[in-house]
C-alpha cells in the first residue's frame, strides 16, 4: 500500500493509543448508539448513566472498540476490487495507448513512398494520434477530480505526454520527407520537360538548319551552352534522389533509380547529338573555309596565267624557240591547274552533297565556274597564240617535250593532291596505295621513254639550229628530266607516306575492332546473366562487389583505349575526307559512349551493391541490438520477485511501448533478415507481451495480498505497542487497553482468513519455497495473535477483579441489561447493503464487534455478580438470553456476509472474466503490433474468433446473471443498477468490438482478394519475362553473316524490346496496398526482384538493338560499296568491246581507277 494508506492507518491507529476523548469515526457512532445512545440522540440516558463508576468505564471502553482500526485498511485493501471498478477503462485506457504507440513506432520505421499522396496520409495518420495523445492529456485533469482514486489511469499522463512529444517528433520527419518526395516530384516533371523541350529543339534545328554552315555552328554552340547550363535542374533531381533513396523501400529504390538511369540516359544522349551535330558542322565549316581558300588560290593562279597569255598578244607573231619555250611552260601551267580544278571540284561534290549550306554552295559553285571559264579561255587564248616551227622535225621535238611537260605538270599536281587526302579504311588506303605504285610504274615507264626520247633528239640534233634551237631543246629536255625527277620523289614520298598512314589506320582499325569485339562480348555476358533471376544473397555480396570491381577496372581500362583512340583520330583528320572525317568521329564517340554507359552501369552496381552492404550490416545491427535489449527485458522480468509489487508494475508499462517499437523494427528487417530469425524474434516479442500481460491480469491480486500483509505487520506492531502499555498505565486504562486488544485480536483474526485466501489465489504464480515462506508468515503471525489474545485473557482475570470490586452490581446489571436490549434491536433491523466488499466487510466487521464487546460486558457482569453474589437468578437468566440471542444473531449476520462476500467475489470474478474475455478478443482480432505474416493467413483465425464470440460473450452473460441473482442480502435495487451499468458497458464494447472486428475481417479479405490477383499476375509476368530472356539469348547465341540476318535479328529485338515495355507497363500497375510491413514485405521483395530482372533485360535489349541498326546501316555500306565497283566494271567491259585501241581502253582504265 502506498503512503496515503500508511498515514491512514497510523492516523487511525494513534487515536487508539492516545486519544480516548475523541469522538470515533463512521462506525463507532453506530455501535456506541447500540450500546448508550450517542450524544446528539439519547443526552438524557448518558446523564444517568455518568452517575456510576461502571457506566464511565464501560462507556469509554464502549468508544474506543469498533471498526474504526479496520475500516481504511479494507479500504486500501480493496479499493481496485469493485465491480464497477473493473467496467472503468483503465485497461480501455493503455490499450488505446498501446495502439497509438503501435500506430506512430509503425509509421516511424515505414520506409518513405515515392508518393506524395501516400506520405500525406502517412502524416495525417500520426496527426490524428497526436490530436488523440493531447485530447487524453486533457481529459486527464477531469478524470483525477472524477476518479482520484483510479490511479493506474493517472499514471499514464507521463506516457500520454511522451508519447505525445514522440508522434510530434515524427511528424516533423515525415513532413520533411514529404517536401522531399514533393521537391523531387517537381523535379523530376521539370527535367522531363526541359529534356523533351531540348530533344525538341535540337530535332528542328536538324531539319531546318541555317543558311550558312558558320551560322549552324554558331546557333549550335549557343544550344550547346543552353543544354550546360539546363544541366542544373538535373543536377538537383540526382541531389535529391541521392537524399530520399535510402529512405524509400525497395521497390520504390529500384523504380527510381531506374527513373534516375533512364534520365541520365537521356540526357547523355542529348549532350552527345549535340557535340555530334556540333562536331559535324564545325567539321564541314573547317572544310569548306579550306575549300574556298584553295579555289582562291587557285582563281588568283589561273588569272596570273591568263594575264600571262594576254599579254603575250604583244609579242611578234613570228615563230621562235623562245616563244615556244614560254607556250610549252604555260600549257604545262595550264594543265597542272586543270587537274587542281577537277580535284577540287571533286571535293566540292563530295562536301556539298546533299547540302543544306545554300550560301556556302553557291559560293563554291560561282568559283568553280569562274576558274572554269578563265581555263577554257586560256586554252582558246593558248591554242591561238600557239605557231608551229617552219622546220618539221622541230616541231616534232617541240610537240613531244610539250606533252611530256603537261603531264608531268598533271601528275605533279594529281599526286599532291592523292597525297593529302587518305582514306580512313585500310582496304581503301590499300586501293590507294596500289593506284600510287601503279603511277609510279607509269612514271618510271615515262622516265624510260623519256631516255629514249632523250636518245633519239641527240641523234637529231644535228639536222637543227645550231645556234637557237639546239640549247632551246637541251634546256628544254633538261626542264623535263627535272621535272620527271621530281615527280618521281614526290610520288615514292607520297608511298612513303600511305604506307605509314596505312599502318596508323591498320592499328587504329584493329584496336576499334577490339573495342567493338570487347563491347559485343560484354553484352553477350551480360545477357546471360540477365536471363537468370537470381535473387540476392547476402552471404555473397562481398564476392559479387570484387567482380564488379573487375568489370569495372577493365572498363576503365578500354575508356583510356578509346580516348587514345579519339586522340589520334584528331591527328589523322586533317587527311580524311569530311564524310569519313564524321564517320570515324561517330564511330569513336559511338564506342567511347557505350564504355562510358558499361562503366555507369558497373559503378551503380557497385554503389548498390556497397549500399546493400551497408543496408544488410545496418539490419544485422538493429537485429543484435534488439536481441540484446530482449534478452535484457526477459532478465528483468526474470528478476521480479513474487508476489508482484505496484512499482514492479509500473516499470513493465514502458517495456510494453518498447515491445511495440521492437515489432515495428523486427518488420523492417525482413527483407534483409532469414525468415527463421524473423520468425523467432517475433516469437520472443509476443512471448513477453504476454508474459506482462499476464503479470498485469494477475498484478491485481497480488497487490491485494501485499497490502493485506502490509496491513497484518503494522496492526502486529501496533497491538505489540499497546501490549506494553499494559504494563504502565493505570488498572482502568489497563483494563480498557485489554478490551480494545481482545476485540482487535478478533478482527485480525479476520483479517488473517482474508490474507490466507489471497495468497491462495496467487498460489499458482509463486514457487513452492515462496508460498511455503508465506504461508509461515502468516502462520507465525497468527500463532503469536493467539499467544497475545491467551495472555490478555489471563491478565484481564487479574485486571478485572481490581477495576469491578468497587461498582454497583445492581447498577452494572441495569446498564448491561439496556445495552443488551438496544443492542438487540439494532441487530435485528433489516438493512440493505450496497453491492460493495468494502460495506459487506465492514458490515461483517461490526457484527464481529458487537459480538465481542457484548460478550466482554457479559463477562464483566459475570465476574462481579460471581464476586458480590446475587440471588436474582431470573434476571440474570434474562440477560443470559439476551446475550444469547444477540450472539445467534451476529453469529447469523456474520454468516450471511459470509456468503454475501463470497457471493460477491464470485460477481465480482464474473466481471473480471467478462473484461479480460473482451480485451483478449479485441487484441487478438485487432493486434497491436499488427500481423506477424500476410493477412491472409490471419482470415480463418479471425472468422473462428468472431464466430465464437458471440457465444462465448453470452456465456459470460448468463453466468453474471446467475451471479446477480444470489445477492440477496444486498439492496436488490443497487444491484439491479449495478448489473444494468456493467451489462449496459460490456454490451457497448462488444458490439464494437464485433463491429470492428467485421471491419478487420474485410479488410483481410480484400487484402487476400488483392494478394491472389497479385500473385496470378505476378506469375504471368514472370512467365513472361522468362520468355522473353530465352528469346534473348536464342538471338544473342544465333550469328549474323549478312543484311538479312541483322534485318530480321533487328525485327525481333524490337518486337522483343515492345514486349519488355508492355510488360513494364503491367508491373506498374502491381502497386503494394497492405500497410503491413509483415504482410508487404515479401511482395515487394519479390516485385523489385523482377523489376530489377526486367530493367537489365530491357538495358540488354535497347544496346542490341542499337547495335543491331549500326550492323544494318554497316551492311548496307557494304553493299553500295559492292554496287559502285559493278557499275564500273561494266563501264570498263563496254570500252573494250566499243575501243579496241589498247591505249584508249588503259586510259580509260585509270580513270575508272581514280573513280572507284
Amino acid at each position: 500500500i502506498g503512503s496515503s494508506a500508511e498515514e491512514k492507518l497510523t492516523e487511525s491507529l494513534g487515536v487508539e493509543k492516545f486519544s480516548s476523548d475523541i469522538a470515533p469515526v463512521t462506525y463507532l457512532e453506530e455501535l456506541a448508539a447500540q450500546e448508550h445512545g450517542t450524544r446528539l440522540t439519547n443526552k438524557s440516558d448518558l446523564k444517568e448513566s455518568e452517575s456510576t463508576t461502571a457506566d464511565k468505564i464501560f462507556t469509554e471502553i464502549q468508544q474506543l472498540l469498533g471498526t474504526k482500526i479496520i475500516t481504511p485498511l479494507i479500504e486500501v485493501k480493496l479499493h481496485k476490487n469493485e465491480p464497477e471498478d473493473l467496467i472503468i477503462p483503465t485497461s480501455h485506457f493503455d490499450l488505446q495507448l498501446s495502439r497509438l504507440a503501435s500506430t506512430v513506432f509503425h509509421i516511424k520505421n515505414s520506409p518513405t513512398e515515392l508518393n506524395p499522396k501516400a506520405m500525406a496520409l502517412q502524416v495525417e495518420e500520426v496527426q490524428q494520434g497526436l490530436q488523440l495523445a493531447q485530447l487524453q492529456i486533457s481529459l486527464l485533469p477531469q478524470l483525477r477530480e472524477a476518479n482520484a482514486e483510479i490511479k493506474d489511469i493517472l499514471d499514464q499522463e507521463d506516457q500520454w505526454v511522451t508519447m505525445a512529444q514522440d508522434a510530434a517528433a515524427v511528424i516533423q520527419n515525415k513532413q520533411a520527407q514529404l517536401q522531399l518526395i514533393t521537391d523531387y516530384c517537381k523535379q523530376r516533371e521539370m527535367t522531363k520537360m526541359m529534356m523533351d523541350q531540348l530533344t525538341a529543339e535540337l530535332h528542328i534545328m536538324k531539319i531546318s538548319p541555317q543558311e550558312s554552315c558558320f551560322k549552324e555552328v554558331k546557333r549550335l554552340c549557343c544550344f550547346q551552352r543552353r543544354v550546360e547550363e539546363n544541366r542544373v535542374t538535373l543536377g538537383e533531381l540526382l541531389m535529391t534522389h541521392a537524399k530520399i533513396c535510402l529512405h524509400l523501400n525497395r521497390l520504390d529504390q529500384e523504380t527510381a533509380k531506374i527513373e534516375q538511369s533512364i534520365l541520365l540516359e537521356m540526357w547523355r544522349a542529348l549532350e552527345t547529338n549535340v557535340e555530334k551535330h556540333l562536331y559535324h558542322a564545325n567539321v564541314h565549316s573547317h572544310y569548306i573555309n579550306t575549300l574556298l581558300t584553295n579555289l582562291h588560290s587557285l582563281q588568283e593562279h589561273v588569272n596570273l596565267l591568263w594575264s600571262d597569255l594576254k599579254a603575250k598578244r604583244s609579242l611578234p607573231i613570228k615563230w621562235s624557240c623562245k616563244e615556244a619555250q614560254i607556250v610549252m611552260e604555260l600549257n604545262a601551267e595550264i594543265e597542272a591547274a586543270r587537274q587542281q580544278y577537277l580535284h577540287l571540284q571533286q571535293l566540292s561534290e563530295e562536301l556539298l552533297h546533299g547540302s543544306q549550306w545554300k550560301r556556302e554552295l553557291e559560293e563554291i559553285n560561282n568559283k568553280l565556274k569562274e576558274i572554269k571559264n578563265v581555263l577554257c579561255l586560256a586554252d582558246e587564248l593558248l591554242l591561238s597564240q600557239t605557231k608551229n616551227s617552219s622546220n618539221p622535225i622541230m616541231e616534232k621535238i617541240i610537240t613531244v617535250i610539250r606533252d611530256g611537260l603537261a603531264w608531268a605538270k598533271q601528275m605533279e599536281s594529281g599526286i599532291e593532291g592523292r597525297r593529302k587526302w587518305v582514306h580512313i579504311l585500310p582496304e581503301d588506303v590499300h586501293w590507294q596505295l596500289s593506284d600510287l605504285k601503279k603511277i609510279q610504274s607509269e612514271v618510271m615507264a615515262r622516265q624510260g621513254l623519256l631516255e629514249s626520247l632523250v636518245e633519239e633528239v641527240t641523234e637529231l640534233l644535228p639536222q637543227l639550229d645550231q645556234a637557237q634551237e639546239v640549247p632551246f631543246v637541251h634546256i628544254s629536255l633538261e626542264h623535263l628530266e627535272e621535272l620527271s625527277k621530281f615527280t618521281t620523289d614526290k610520288l615514292s614520298k607520297a608511298i612513303k607516306e600511305l604506307e605509314s598512314g596505312l599502318q596508323m589506320r591498320e592499328k587504329l582499325s584493329e584496336q576499334m575492332a577490339d573495342l567493338d569485339s570487347w563491347i559485343v562480348v560484354y553484352l553477350q555476358t551480360e545477357v546471360s546473366r540477365c536471363a537468370k533471376s537470381e535473387p540476392i544473397s547476402y552471404s555473397d555480396l562481398d564476392h559479387k562487389v570484387c567482380q564488379v570491381q573487375k568489370r569495372l577496372a577493365e572498363g576503365k581500362k578500354q575508356a583510356a583505349i578509346c580516348e587514345g583512340l579519339l586522340m589520334k583520330s584528331k591527328d589523322i583528320a586533317v587527311e580524311l575526307s569530311v564524310t569519313e572525317n564524321c564517320q570515324l568521329f561517330d564511330k569513336i564517340r559511338k564506342l567511347q559512349e557505350e564504355i562510358n554507359n558499361i562503366i555507369n552501369h558497373e559503378k551503380a552496381q557497385k554503389e548498390e551493391m556497397d549500399q546493400l552492404i551497408k543496408t544488410v550490416q545496418s539490419r544485422k545491427n538493429t537485429f543484435v541490438s534488439i536481441e540484446k535489449s530482449l534478452r535484457q527485458m526477459s532478465v528483468e522480468m526474470s528478476r521480479l520477485r513474487l508476489p508482484i509489487k505496484k512499482d514492479a508494475l509500473q516499470l513493465l508499462k514502458p517495456l510494453k511501448l518498447l515491445l511495440l517499437e521492437h515489432k515495428s523494427q523486427v518488420d523492417c528487417l525482413i527483407p534483409w533478415t532469414p525468415q527463421e530469425q524473423v520468425k523467432e524474434i517475433n516469437y520472443v516479442i509476443l512471448e513477453l507481451q504476454n508474459k506482462i500481460a499476464s503479470i498485469e491480469m494477475k498484478s491485481r491480486d497480488h497487490e491485494n495480498y501485499l497490502n493485506i500483509k502490509q496491513v497484518l505487520g503494522i496492526l502486529k506492531e501496533n497491538l505489540q505497542h499497546q501490549i506494553n502499555l499494559t504494563r504502565e498505565n493505570s488498572m482502568v486504562e489497563k483494563y480498557k487497553i485489554c478490551h480494545s486488544l481482545l476485540i482487535q485480536f478478533s478482527l485480525m483474526k479476520g483479517l488473517h482468513e482474508q490474507a490466507s485466501y489471497d495468497l491462495e489465489l496467487i498460489s499458482a504464480d509463486l514457487l513452492p519455497s515462496q508460498l511455503t515462506a508465506e504461508q509461515q508468515r502468516l502462520k507465525e503471525t497468527e500463532d503469536i495473535v493467539d499467544t497475545w489474545e491467551i495472555t490478555l485473557f489471563n491478565n484481564l482475570s487479574f485486571i478485572e477483579l481490581s477495576v469491578l470490586k468497587e461498582l454497583d452490581l445492581e447498577s452494572m446489571r441495569n446498564s448491561t441489561q439496556d445495552f443488551l436490549s438496544k443492542t438487540l434491536r439494532e441487530l435485528q433491523r433489516t438493512s440493505l447493503l450496497k453491492p460493495n466488499q468494502v460495506t459487506v466487510d465492514k458490515e461483517y466487521q461490526r457484527f464481529l464487534s458487537v459480538k465481542k464487546v457484548v460478550e466482554l460486558q457479559m463477562r464483566a457482569f459475570q465476574v462481579l455478580e460471581q464476586k458480590k453474589g446475587s440471588n436474582k437468578r431470573r434476571q440474570y437468566n434474562k440477560l443470559m438470553d439476551l446475550k444469547n440471542s444477540i450472539l445467534n444473531e451476529c453469529d447469523s449476520k456474520m454468516g450471511a456476509m459470509l456468503k454475501t462476500r463470497d457471493c460477491l467475489r464470485s460477481y465480482t470474478l464474473a466481471v473480471n472474466k467478462a473484461v479480460q474475455f473482451l480485451q483478449d478478443k479485441e487484441v487478438s482480432l485487432l493486434p497491436l503490433q499488427g500481423s506477424t505474416g500476410p493477412c491472409c493467413e490471419r482470415i480463418e483465425e479471425t472468422q473462428h474468433t468472431l464466430a465464437s464470440l458471440q457465444h462465448q460473450f453470452q456465456a459470460y452473460i448468463e453466468e453474471l446473471q446467475k451471479q446477480a441473482v444470489v445477492l440477496t442480502s444486498l439492496s436488490c435495487q443497487r444491484v439491479g443498477q449495478l448489473q444494468e451499468r456493467i451489462l449496459s458497458q460490456l454490451l457497448v464494447r462488444m458490439s464494437t468490438l464485433l463491429a470492428q472486428g467485421h471491419i478487420q475481417l474485410e479488410n483481410l479479405h480484400r487484402c487476400a482478394e488483392q494478394h491472389r490477383n497479385h500473385t496470378k499476375s505476378r506469375d504471368e509476368i514472370l512467365k513472361r519475362v522468362a520468355n522473353s530472356a530465352d528469346r534473348l539469348l536464342q538471338q544473342t547465341s544465333q550469328k549474323v553473316t549478312c543484311l538479312a540476318d541483322c534485318t530480321d535479328q533487328e525485327e525481333r529485338l524490337t518486337a522483343l524490346s515492345e514486349e519488355l515495355e508492355s510488360i513494364m507497363k503491367c508491373m506498374e500497375n502491381m502497386r503494394e496496398w497492405c500497410s503491413e510491413m509483415s504482410c508487404r514485405g515479401g511482395r515487394e521483395a519479390a516485385v523489385t526482384t523482377i523489376w530489377r530482372w526486367v530493367s537489365r533485360l530491357y538495358r540488354c535489349v535497347h544496346k542490341l538493338t542499337e547495335r543491331s541498326k549500326q550492323r544494318i546501316a554497316e551492311w548496307l555500306e557494304i553493299a553500295n560499296s559492292v554496287r559502285k565497283p559493278n557499275k564500273y566494271v561494266l563501264k570498263i567491259h563496254n570500252c573494250v568491246i566499243n575501243n579496241p585501241d589498247k591505249m584508249e581502253v588503259q586510259e580509260e582504265l585509270w580513270r575508272v581507277s581514280d573513280g572507284i
